[in-house]
């Protein structure tokens, strides 16, 4: 009877072993998984932060480029005002009307262009 009982808890215990294994396979499996989404998680978050700090320096780009237009913009009209008020003061020299930009010197094309016929539309 003691051999038949040591030979019974033998398989038991083999069968439970390798039941056993497979849990903690399982397991680890998982815990790699779990691993792998984190490690694409902060990959993908790694990539954001990258192109995050790109548009950043493209956004400072464009401000220094605003503010400098903006500088260029106001220098102009400074300009302006000030032939302008030459001009006032003597409309005939040429010299003053050649420091005009070329827009303030060309008569505005559009009141001049006649307005264009309206087609009505059959319904």
């Amino acid at each position: 009877m003691k051999p038949k009982l040591a030979t019974q808890m033998l398989a038991v215990m083999l069968f439970s072993a390798s039941s056993f294994s497979q849990v903690m396979s399982q397991e680890s499996s998982q815990v790699l998984n779990d691993q792998k989404k984190a490690i694409e998680n902060s990959m993908e978050v790694n990539d954001k932060k990258i192109k995050l700090s790109e548009k950043q320096k493209e956004l400072a780009e464009k401000r220094t480029e605003m503010e400098q237009n903006a500088l260029k913009a106001q220098a102009s009209a400074d300009l302006n005002t000030q032939v302008a008020g030459q001009l006032t003061a003597n409309p005939q020299d040429k010299k003053l009307l050649n420091g005009l930009p070329m827009l303030q010197r060309m008569p505005n094309v559009m009141q001049k262009m006649p307005a264009r016929p309206r087609i009505a539309l059959k319904s």
